[in-house]
């Protein structure tokens, strides 16, 4: 088994018609490959989606996708307990129409 790792897992869709869908996982997982099953466990109840539907994943706390959501001091803090730990997942879901 890995090293723990906090890896940011986003998904930032538009659909003409359907509007904007934004997804963000901040997990501690031991390889990208485990943070995005995580992400789809958490948003799909596990069902991987087509690859023209797949999540981008970063290593740490991505502060871009959650900048509009979150302050800085609390993304500070997030990240501090998910490098403390092995075992934390933070979800956050967006969808909206534009129009």
């Amino acid at each position: 088994m890995g090293e723990f790792a906090v890896y940011t897992v986003s998904l930032n869709h538009f659909a003409t018609g359907e509007g904007v869908l934004l997804q963000v996982l901040v997990a501690s997982a031991q390889s990208e490959e485990e943070a995005i099953e995580l992400f789809w466990n958490a948003f799909y109840r596990g069902e991987r989606q087509p690859t023209t539907f797949w999540p981008t994943v970063r290593q740490g706390v991505a502060r871009e996708p959650l900048r509009h959501w979150c302050t800085a001091g609390a993304l500070d803090r997030l990240e501090a307990l998910a490098l403390a730990s092995d075992s934390l997942n933070f979800s956050l879901s967006c969808s909206y129409d534009p129009e």
